[in-house]
């Protein structure tokens, strides 16, 4: 995989850092997304680890509410990716990735692919610290030309 066959700074990212563990339940209105349900593009039910909230009034994260966008998991070494479900939003495990265009599948194919993984890891210079993903490092979730 070459750089120049990926188009870069397509997207922008968004964490909720606010949602804890004390604001959510087992049950609820709005399901909250957390990165260990992100699969390759789809979202994985885990048996006693699945958490909801009944008000998101209070949350910046309300705004992605039924929206097109992508999540990623903040802290990862193996990138994976999937859209946010609707009536679902994300806590701050999970980022999320917005974007002026329209929003591919291809897009969550590709960064749940072999070959997106191993320029990931390039990119991210095989960093074995913090992997978060902010305003800098979304940059690197090109997508193909």
């Amino acid at each position: 995989m070459k750089f120049n066959t990926l188009e870069f700074g397509k997207f922008k990212v968004f964490r909720d850092r606010q949602i804890t563990k004390k604001h959510t339940d087992n049950t609820g209105i709005y399901r909250v997304i957390k990165s260990r349900n992100i699969g390759h593009g789809e979202v994985v039910d885990i048996e006693n680890y699945d958490s909801y909230i009944d008000n998101i009034n209070n949350f910046a994260v309300k705004k992605y509410l039924n929206s097109d966008v992508i999540l990623v998991p903040n802290l990862t070494y193996n990138p994976r990716a999937t859209r946010l479900p609707k009536n679902s939003i994300a806590d701050g495990s999970a980022a999320i990735l917005y974007s002026n265009d329209e929003i591919k599948d291809d897009y969550i194919s590709y960064f749940s692919s072999d070959e997106f993984n191993k320029f990931y890891r390039i990119a991210r210079n095989y960093g074995t610290r913090s992997m978060n993903i902010d305003s800098v490092s979304v940059n690197y979730f090109g997508v193909k030309k």
